[in-house]
């Protein structure tokens, strides 16, 4: 399977993924070879195999989607040393046993293969005292086996983010949002800002595919999900 997209800014791209115990579906039909759910949108998704992306009653791939979305969670936001801190440009979610290495990309209409996830250049820079720092990554790889970032929809509400930057600076944020919104909406999200207080902001692709993304301006997904962490609160 080749990849397809994620919503983009100047182009935000991020791709497909697969269902994994505890992602968002409804009704569920298990048999010896596939597992057949319903999801919120009443959108049919047969599962094949276990940790690829699924395919729905049209043929579609199916990127994961939440169990359930949240705001504006009430955290502690005190900070929690991890076990190991991540190595320079790279991120971990130690709460999924996620951790890839990161680049940079001003354009992110044609994302590097998972693993690798991308800061966006044109969003805060890790650390600003200000402004929000977007990072995507595709859901899944080139053969449609779920990717790491294709994990975030598991996150717990609290969970604690680690992202070291190139020059070994770490930075450690806690989950406060997770949410999906629909790609042609993500422009209107307030993900892209400068200004105000500082988050981090994890992009991927969720919900069904596209049929026909319409050119450079459309997306392949039906959705990103959308994750948003603060910076954790480091005693003096």
């Amino acid at each position: 399977m080749s990849h397809s997209g994620v919503g983009k800014r100047a182009g935000l791209v991020v791709t497909g993924g697969v269902l994994v115990v505890g992602s968002a579906v409804g009704l569920s039909q298990h048999t010896a070879a596939a597992v057949t759910s319903t999801d919120e949108d009443g959108v049919t998704v047969t599962y094949s195999r276990q940790g690829y992306v699924g395919t729905t009653d049209d043929g579609l791939t199916y990127a994961p989607r939440p169990v359930a979305e949240f705001r504006a969670e009430a955290c502690d936001l005190s900070s929690k040393e991890p076990a190991q801190v991540p190595a320079p440009a790279q991120l971990a979610v130690p709460g999924i046993g996620v951790e890839v290495p990161l680049g940079t990309s001003a354009d992110l209409s044609s994302l590097p293969d998972a693993p690798e996830v991308v800061h966006y250049e044109g969003s805060a820079l890790l650390g600003f005292e200000q402004g929000k720092t977007v990072i995507a990554g595709h859901v899944d790889y080139v053969a449609g086996k779920l990717s790491p970032f294709g994990q975030l929809h598991t996150i717990a509400p609290c969970d604690h983010i680690y992202v070291t930057d190139a020059e070994g600076q770490a930075h450690e944020y806690v989950l406060t949002d997770m949410y999906t919104v629909p790609q042609e909406q993500v422009e209107d999200a307030g993900i892209y800002t400068m200004t105000g207080d500082p988050a981090l902001v994890l992009v991927t692709c969720s919900g069904p595919s596209v049929s026909d993304a319409g050119g450079n301006e459309l997306f392949n997904y039906r959705y990103n999900l959308v994750l948003e962490a603060v910076p954790a609160e480091v005693s003096a």
